[in-house]
């Protein structure tokens, strides 16, 4: 009689390798996707803040005449293109924008919102907290 060689894993050992790999894998995600999120909020906040940076330098340049204080919109004024350029961000990665700088507080308000998710960040939001004075 023949000896047959029996080399290879059982179905059994195989379902027991793809549980345990479907753990961890389960295991992973929900300690990415959390991060994964929060960077992306981040970097969305970052954006916003670049914008209101943009048009505070602008608004100081213009004090000491370096600036045409023609260009600075004081009430809210919608974003255009030239003006997602200006302030060093990129029109495709949003949907809406608009800013203005507050003379009596200082301040450049920024409201954006993202084209990909439709995520709106307005300056009222800081990590959760909302403020009273709604500009950065």
């Amino acid at each position: 009689m023949k000896k047959l060689n029996r080399k290879g894993f059982t179905l059994v050992e195989l379902l027991a390798v793809i549980v345990i790999l479907a753990i961890v894998v389960g295991i992973a995600l929900t300690t990415v996707l959390p991060t994964l999120k929060k960077s992306r909020q981040n970097a969305f906040d970052l954006t916003a803040n670049t914008a209101a940076d943009y048009l505070e330098k602008q608004y100081q340049l213009s004090m000491i005449g370096e600036a045409d204080p023609n260009d600075i919109p004081y009430t809210e004024k919608t974003m255009d293109d030239n003006d997602y350029l200006k302030a060093g961000l990129k029109k495709d990665n949003y949907s809406a924008g608009s800013w203005y700088f507050d003379t009596d507080k200082n301040r450049a308000c920024v409201k954006l919102t993202r084209s990909t998710d439709g995520q709106y960040y307005d300056a009222n939001e800081n990590n959760g907290v909302a403020e009273s004075d709604g500009c950065h």
